[in-house]
Formats: structure tokens, sequence, C-alpha cells
């Protein structure tokens, strides 16, 4: 787990890219709670850990518990926690040139009638 926590994408744009990650990283893992709390530590600040903690109620459970039951309140709390960076959301390689309008285009419609 100390290893895959290094591979896994910062939380400060949002936790949705780590957890596809992750997911992508232990797709066909058996996991439990404890291999995901060695996680936690290594990637939040301790208050953020403590609040996510709480909010899954993972700290009450044996670190043997199937992560399986507890994967969707888990990915939900951590976006709540992380979400989006709203400045940097964007679609990957489109540039707009100075003037340009990502509204304006140089054909008419076809087929419209």
């Amino acid at each position: 787990m100390a290893a895959l926590a290094t591979r896994l994408p910062l939380l400060t744009a949002g936790a949705a890219a780590r957890i596809w990650k992750f997911e992508t990283e232990t797709s066909g893992d058996v996991l439990a709670l404890g291999d995901i709390q060695a996680i936690i530590s290594r990637a939040h600040v301790s208050t953020k850990a403590i609040e996510l903690e709480r909010l899954t109620r993972i700290d009450e459970l044996p670190d043997r518990t199937f992560f399986d039951t507890y994967r969707n309140l888990f990915w939900r709390s951590l976006k709540k926690l992380y979400p989006p960076d709203k400045s940097k959301v964007g679609i990957a390689g489109l540039t707009i040139a100075s003037g340009e309008s990502i509204f304006a285009t140089d054909e008419e419609p076809s087929g419209i009638t």
C-alpha cells in the first residue's frame, strides 16, 4: 500500500482523479479497511483524516473489515472533503487563441430546415 500511495494523484485538485487511479491500480484486489487507513495516513492532513474517519466511521471497525462494503460511502465522503478545483476544470488539450470564442463557428449548420 505504501508504493500505491506514492503513485496516487494529490487531492488538491479534488478526489475524483485519486479515486479513479486507486480503483484502476487495485482492480481485482480484495482490500480491507486497514489497507485504506494506511493510504489515508500517508495522504491526508490529520484534520482531514479525522474528518474522513468521522464521516465514514471506519475507525470504529476492525482493520480486517472488507472495504467493498464501505466503498461508496468512503468515496462519497472523500469527494465531499476534496471537491474538484473549479478553476482547473476544462477540456484537456483545448486551447483558445486571444479573441476567439468557444461559441463562434465558420460553418452554417447543415440539415436544418
